[in-house]
């Protein structure tokens, strides 16, 4: 069995593992969801800053950023994604780095903003957002037809965000395990120091000898928690006294009796012979004088 102070230390060891494993998880989770709203607010901002270059001239929808260089949307290992689809679900303009590739394709039941985990064209991990809107129109009166709303789709990648979660993933491991060592070493000390007056019970008892019975562990400065053991085991002390003392008494009468000559059980008076069966019965009243003196 292991000792008190092993399994002291195991038992608080095992759980703060546990504690702060539950501890990290939950905090994990709320900043990766944290950084993923943030991630998604910027990208919805950013769409709508978008949506505010496609107008409507006439039957015709333009996006004036299609005839804009911007290097987030130029080909290359940090590329950005966009695609603007009419109102009839076909494609009026793309981002240079989608080349003929198509993004999300847009639904006539999609909600106003739709935003999506995707794989992007080049493989790498994205988010991507869909807005519904109705491009604006210098056209003062426009007929239904021409009001119907179109959609644009914009997609980022979030290598950025997953390294940031991959490196707060692993501060909070450090962190975890630094609480958790000093955790132990902090333990350590706060267990010596408890067991500290189970040890010095220990050193009283080991000083109690079989020759002096009368000694008794000192209860006046033990914990709560070792009191009624200390008071228990001078009870026994006291019972254990008592009964080697009542053993000596014995003994000492016995070997008494033994030292003296036992008298022969015979009459003078009387014509019976002192033979071996008066002697044995002097012996047993002998023992039986020893055993009534206790």
């Amino acid at each position: 069995m292991r000792s008190l102070r092993t399994r002291l230390l195991l038992g608080t060891t095992v759980g703060a593992a546990v504690v702060l494993a539950v501890a990290g998880g939950l905090l994990h989770a709320l900043l990766r969801q944290a950084l993923i709203d943030e991630f998604d607010a910027a990208l919805v901002t950013r769409v709508r800053s978008l949506a505010t270059l496609a107008e409507r001239d006439g039957d015709r929808l333009e996006f004036e950023l299609a005839e804009i260089a911007v290097p987030e949307f130029e080909p290359g290992p940090n590329a950005e994604y966009y695609q603007l689809w009419g109102p009839d679900g076909r494609s009026v303009a793309r981002s240079p780095s989608l080349r003929t590739a198509d993004l999300i394709p847009p639904t006539k039941s999609s909600p106003e903003v739709t935003l999506t985990t995707i794989t992007l064209p080049d493989g790498r991990p994205g988010r991507a957002v869909t807005l519904t809107f109705v491009p604006r129109s210098e056209t003062p009166a426009l007929s239904s037809a021409q009001a119907q709303p179109a959609t644009l789709v914009l997609a980022s990648t979030t290598a950025p965000l997953q390294a940031t979660l991959t490196q707060v993933r692993w501060l909070l491991i450090v962190v975890c395990a630094v609480t958790l060592g000093l955790t132990l070493g902090v333990m350590t000390l706060v267990v010596e120091k408890g067991l500290k007056p189970v040890r010095a019970l220990s050193t009283n008892i080991a000083r109690i000898g079989a020759d002096d019975l009368s000694t008794r562990v000192n209860t006046g400065h033990q914990p709560p928690e070792l009191s009624p053991i200390a008071s228990c085991l001078n009870e026994l002390l006291a019972r254990l006294e008592v009964a080697f003392k009542r053993e000596r008494r014995f003994t000492g009468d016995v070997a008494h009796e033994l030292r003296t000559p036992p008298s022969p059980v015979c009459d003078p008076r009387s014509n019976w012979p002192c033979h071996a069966s008066a002697r044995r019965l002097t012996t047993r009243n002998c023992w039986a004088t020893a055993w009534a003196s206790i």
